[in-house]
């Protein structure tokens, strides 16, 4: 016996279950997101202060403003500013010393004293820029080194630094996966003088900033 639509027996309409998406305990831990910007190692952060402030104003080819100093060397702005403070001074108080940092409108910048300079220029008879030179000290101490390390360290002007250094003979590089090894020449050390000690090599790159 065939039933007609009309007597179709009724059924309740089908209302999934869901599981409520309200947390069962208010107390839910939130998981901030983590910064993707990389953490400067625990060993330099055990280094004194004072000391990466001079390390990062050596490095820069570009004045830094305090909160930009005080992110690099991952120290609160007041800690920064009392640390450079004394850096200064005791840049002042060295009668010998022939860099002394510039605090001009620009920001901060670790530089050579401007009575020095003709005595530079008699030693570098080449023409080569300031900025690069304090380029061409990062790869002497640290080389070699990646492209890409060099740049982040010294910005995108180093680009520039490493085409004039490449004319001057003075560094070469060679392809190292996606970028490439920078390393200084034997005409570097001819040129400089120097024979390769680390230590000895970071102080005479100094004085010819």
């Amino acid at each position: 016996m065939m039933m007609t639509f009309e007597e179709l027996p009724e059924t309740e309409a089908f209302e999934p279950e869901l599981e409520s998406l309200e947390p069962e305990n208010e107390d839910v831990l939130v998981v901030q997101p983590v910064s993707v910007t990389a953490s400067v190692n625990e060993d330099v952060l055990a280094l004194p202060l004072k000391g990466r402030i001079e390390a990062v104003l050596f490095l820069t080819s570009r004045p830094l403003k305090l909160d930009d100093l005080a992110a690099h060397v991952e120290a609160s702005i007041f800690e920064t500013e009392d640390a450079l403070i004394e850096l200064i001074q005791d840049y002042g108080f060295r009668d010998d010393s022939v860099l002394e940092i510039d605090d001009g409108a620009e920001g901060y910048i670790l530089q050579l004293r401007a009575d020095y300079k003709p005595l530079v220029n008699k030693m570098i008879p080449m023409d080569i820029s300031v900025a690069s030179v304090r380029t061409l000290s990062v790869i002497a101490i640290r080389g070699p080194l990646l492209q890409k390390d060099l740049i982040e360290m010294r910005g995108s002007s180093a680009y520039d630094h490493i085409q004039e250094l490449l004319k001057l003979k003075l560094v070469h590089k060679k392809r190292e996966g996606r970028s490439y090894m920078v390393s200084v020449t034997s005409k570097f050390h001819q040129h400089f003088k120097l024979k390769g000690d680390k230590k000895d090599l970071d102080v005479s790159m100094q004085t010819h900033q």
